[in-house]
C-alpha cells in the first residue's frame, strides 16, 4: 500500500503526506479477495445482503463501517473451513494465529481454485473454492447476527475491533478502564498501514498496533512529528502517563522537541534529580 501511495503521488511527498500515509486504512487484501467473494455469493440469494455490503465498501477499514466487520468475519470462517479438514484442534488455531505462515499462500490457492485444498475431505462431495466461500458466508452471517444483532445497518467494525490499554501489572478490561488507557474502537486491521492485527483465536481485539508513529524532516532540527499510545512518564498516576494517548487514537500529530530553544519554549513541567548531599 505504501508503494501504491508513493507511486501515485503527483509531486514529491511532503512530511504531511507521509503522516497521512501512517494513518492510511485502505485494505489491499480485501481489494484482492472481494471479487472472489462477490462471484461466489452471487449464486446464493441468502448471502445477498453480505454481498451488497461488500460491494458498496470503499475498502477502508473504518471503525464506523459494517463492511470491514463482514469482510473479517468471512475471511476467518473461510480460512477455518479451508484448513479444518487438514488440521485440527489446537494445531489448526496455532497455525491460523500466525498469519505470516499462511495468508499469501492461501490467496494463491483461492485464485487458482486448488481443489486439493478446498475439497472437504470430511464429505463425499467434491467442493470447489466457491462452495467453501459460500459456506463461510453463511457461518459469518450467523456469527454476525448472533454477536451484533439481526439489523446489519447497526453493525460496525469498531464495535468488534477494539484496543485495550491495560497496565502489565493489572491486566484485564476492568483495570484498563480504571488504571490503564481504557478500551477504544479502532480503525485499520492487519492489512492496513494503520495497524490493528488480531489473533484468529481472539477476534477482533487488536494485539499488534503502531507502537509509535514518527515522521522526521531532516531539514527541521527543532522537532520530529510523532505520537505513541502512552505518555512521557511510566508512573501510573502521573499526569504525563497518557498524554499522547488521545492523539494516537485520533491521529493528531504531536512533537518531540530537540533544540534547546524549542524545549525551553514548550516546557510545561521540569523534574530535577539531584544527588544527596
Amino acid at each position: 500500500r505504501l508503494t501504491e501511495i508513493m507511486d501515485g503521488a503527483a509531486t514529491p511527498m511532503t512530511t504531511a503526506d507521509h503522516w497521512r500515509a501512517n494513518l492510511d486504512i485502505k485494505n489491499l487484501l480485501a481489494e484482492r479477495l472481494r471479487p472472489l467473494l462477490l462471484a461466489a455469493f452471487a449464486q446464493d440469494p441468502a448471502l445477498a445482503e453480505l454481498a451488497q455490503t461488500l460491494r458498496n465498501w470503499d475498502l477502508r477499514d473504518d471503525q464506523s463501517l459494517a463492511a470491514p466487520l463482514v469482510f473479517q468475519s468471512v475471511l476467518r470462517q473461510l480460512a477455518l473451513e479451508t484448513f479444518a479438514d487438514d488440521l485440527s484442534g489446537t494445531l489448526l488455531i496455532d497455525y491460523l494465529d500466525e498469519s505470516y505462515y499462511w495468508q499469501e499462500r492461501f490467496m494463491a490457492l483461492l485464485e487458482s481454485d486448488d481443489s486439493h485444498w478446498f475439497d472437504d475431505q470430511r464429505t463425499v462431495q467434491l467442493e470447489s473454492s466457491d462452495d467453501i466461500i459460500r459456506r463461510a458466508g453463511h457461518q459469518a452471517l450467523a456469527e454476525l447476527q448472533q454477536d451484533f444483532g439481526a439489523d446489519s445497518a447497526r453493525w460496525s467494525w469498531g464495535e468488534a475491533h477494539r484496543i485495550v490499554f491495560s497496565h502489565p501489572f493489572f491486566p484485564g478490561e476492568l483495570a484498563a478502564r480504571w488504571l490503564g488507557g481504557g478500551i477504544h474502537p479502532q480503525d485499520g486491521s492487519g492489512a492496513t498501514l494503520r495497524r490493528g492485527v488480531y489473533l484468529f483465536s481472539q477476534p477482533y481485539e487488536s494485539r499488534i498496533v503502531d507502537s509509535i508513529r514518527m515522521i522526521i524532516d531532516l531539514s527541521d532540527s527543532e522537532k520530529v512529528e510523532t505520537h505513541y499510545p502512552g505518555g512521557s512518564s511510566e508512573r501510573l498516576f502521573d499526569p504525563w502517563n497518557k498524554n499522547f494517548l488521545n492523539a494516537w487514537l485520533s491521529g493528531e500529530k504531536r512533537y518531540l522537541w530537540f533544540s534547546e530553544a524549542a524545549m525551553r519554549e514548550h516546557t510545561s513541567q521540569q523534574l530535577i534529580l539531584s544527588p544527596p548531599n
